[in-house]
């Protein structure tokens, strides 16, 4: 793994920690400091759902650039030397 790779990762991270701690500030400040639970929940398993997708969007953008294609292809064309 090059030093790139690994300030991009970090980047990544720092970028998603931060949009979900805003996301969980907007939902304190829009219940007043005192959400229900139904309301964290929802709130946690949206963020848990934005950070799994800006990932696998950010993997599938890394490996097609060096590949040249995209590798979720590879996934749905069933073929038999598929590499993650």
């Amino acid at each position: 793994m090059k030093i790139f790779d690994i300030r991009d990762c970090l980047n990544s991270l720092v970028k998603e920690i931060t949009q979900v701690g805003i996301g969980f500030l907007v939902m304190l400040l829009l219940t007043g400091g005192r959400p229900p639970a139904f309301v964290v929940n929802l709130t946690a398993c949206s963020s848990i759902v934005f950070v799994t997708y800006s990932e696998a969007r950010r993997l599938a953008k890394f490996l097609s650039n060096r590949t040249g294609e995209l590798p979720f292809l590879k996934i749905l064309s069933n073929s038999t030397d598929v590499t993650i």
